[in-house]
């Protein structure tokens, strides 16, 4: 008999990170030094498991995804829910269905399933939580062995399994065979948070509800639903509850077959979101047991930052989406961090991961101007660029990290343990230079939009003669002029050529179609406005975001042109 114990699985690998976070978080250069100064770890993944093309499950499965009572309908089963409520563990049907595919698979095959299966039979248990863990024994067991024969034989060794468990806990335990081969596996988990049941079948409407409790100390929660094959769309808060409670309003593809719905928290004091929920969702209103792996890029193509890339970019030119850049110098800090990123993660180092990440999404070393960062891990049980974009582009929440249309720069951290490969990629939205007056021209664009909006006219362009806008814009851009002088010398030209009194903002954005403009620029009935659009950067600030500084004209004054 042999025994495989504690793997976990993590469904849903990614971290979020906004770009709003206060640059005094981040970890600094130096500090990412003491990190890589550590000894690196000796080994980080634990237990092998197996990947296949093609799986099919036995069910029978829940229509719904939530809590049920554990069926004890056989010695394993009878003897767990003994065992676990003597204990205060909660057995559940969901964890028990997790139990009983997972033991098959490795009754049959000899290893535990890979990620990406382990994870659709997870959700087609109508299990949401993302983390579980697993614990297993396998050995001969001849047909003419009885379950009740095997229970007394391996009775010390599947209560040992039993040690790690905890008053407060859900569980579910199953036997399964195959030929004179038996594994039983014990799947377990510590409840975070709560969701409401929830059907598998979205509404005609192609919307998913989903209400509940988010873990303990939340404060922030959000989802993200994947539509076709390259879209994820960001869930809506119905702004109903406040948190701890939730409903968030998620929107599918009704010509999907199928679609993954994953929910993160960021708990209060961090920035760093963590999986809460992972939901499988079937449009189709035809739910399916069979897995089959979902197929990205070319089987068997180069396993490098390159080659990754190169899949990604595939994807994102066939979605209209413009191509990412590869970060030579931050790809090469990732590769360095990568194993100690993923050792927390596997650990639980909630602090270590922070460090960590915190570091990484500033982007220290990448080459362009960014004004944000996104990061997130990966690993597949082979060495296969196909199965690593599979395992990221299928999570919603990653794919909405690898094709948001603004992430522009991608760093890729490699790792590779016997036969595990693993990643840690970070994704940035780049800041571009901008000219003059080109870039002003399209903000005031968006501008007058907003002041449609409000049922106002379009305001009305002045520049001045002496183009000192442009020799703002350079004069930020190349940091000879902070923020608030240059407004200043703005405002001072401004009314000098006009003759005119003038009001003036400084506006600090990471996206220029995206600006929150005061009151005041959407308001007036008529707008005479100056505008000037450039790069900052801060000196010691890993990000660069946009200004934007406007100029009204009050009162009235000389012709302008």
């Amino acid at each position: 008999m042999s025994v495989a114990m504690e793997r976990w699985v993590f469904v849903v690998t990614c971290v979020l990170m906004s770009a709003c976070a206060s640059t005094s978080r981040f970890t600094t250069r130096e500090e990412l030094e003491k990190v890589l100064a550590a000894p690196k770890p000796a080994k980080v993944f634990k237990d092998a498991s197996l990947d296949v093309e093609r799986w099919e499950l036995t069910g029978p499965f829940p229509l719904t995804v939530g809590d049920a009572p554990h069926e004890a309908s056989d010695a394993f089963s009878r003897f767990f829910v003994g065992r676990a409520s003597a204990k205060g563990v909660r057995p559940t049907q969901p964890l028990a269905c997790v139990a009983r595919e997972t033991a098959r698979f490795l009754a049959e095959k000899g290893q535990l399933p890979g990620a990406l299966l382990q994870a659709f039979l997870t959700a087609r248990c109508g299990n949401f939580a993302p983390t579980v863990r697993l614990n297993s024994l396998s050995g001969d067991a001849p047909a003419d062995v009885t379950d009740d024969a095997l229970l007394a034989r391996w009775q010390e060794e599947v209560a040992k399994m039993f040690d790690g468990l905890s008053a407060g806990q859900s569980g579910g335990l199953a036997l399964a065979r195959a030929g004179d081969k038996a594994a039983v596996v014990l799947a377990s988990l510590t409840p975070k948070g709560a969701l409401e049941p929830l059907s598998i079948f979205p509404a005609p409407d192609g919307t998913v509800v989903l209400r509940g409790t988010a873990p303990a100390g939340a404060a922030e929660l959000y989802g993200y639903a994947n539509q076709g094959r390259a879209k994820s769309e960001r869930c809506k808060d119905t702004g109903r509850f406040q948190l701890p409670s939730f409903e968030l309003t998620c929107r599918v593809d009704l010509s999907d077959a199928s679609a993954w719905i994953d929910v993160a928290s960021a708990e209060k004091g961090r920035l760093l979101g963590h999986g809460f929920a992972q939901v499988l969702v079937w449009p189709s209103q035809q739910p399916s047991s069979v897995y089959v792996r979902p197929q990205y890029g070319t089987p068997g193509g180069e396993l490098s930052p390159e080659g990754l890339l190169a899949g990604l970019n595939e994807v994102r030119t066939a979605a209209g989406l413009a191509p990412m850049e590869l970060s030579a110098a931050q790809t090469a800090d990732n590769r360095e961090l990568a194993p100690f990123f993923l050792d927390a993660v596997l650990r639980g180092d909630a602090k270590e991961q922070d460090r960590i990440a915190m570091g990484v999404i500033a982007g220290w070393r990448v080459e362009s101007d960014i004004s944000g960062g996104t990061i997130h891990s990966a690993w597949v049980e082979a060495p296969d660029l196909s199965l690593l974009l599979a395992h990221q582009l299928e999570s919603a929440g990653t794919r909405a990290q690898l094709l948001d249309p603004d992430n522009r720069v991608l760093a890729v951290g490699l790792y590779r343990e016997e036969n595990f490969a693993a990643a840690l990629v970070s994704a940035y939205p780049k800041v571009d230079s901008t000219s003059w007056p080109d870039s002003t021209e399209a903000v005031l664009v968006h501008l007058d939009e907003a002041r449609k909006k409000e049922g106002r006219p379009e305001a009305q362009w002045v520049k001045l003669p002496s183009q000192l806008e442009k020799s703002l814009a350079d004069g930020v851009a190349k940091k000879d002029l902070d923020d608030e002088e240059a407004l200043s010398r703005f405002m001072e030209e401004a009314s000098y050529v006009t003759q005119r009194p003038v009001q003036g903002w400084r506006l600090h954005v990471t996206r220029l179609s995206q600006v929150d403009w005061p009151e005041g620029l959407l308001k007036k009935q008529k707008l005479d406005v100056l505008g000037v659009v450039t790069v900052q950067r801060n000196k010691d600030d890993p990000w660069a975001d946009y200004l934007i500084l406007v100029v009204v004209l009050l009162g009235d004054g000389m012709d302008q042109t």
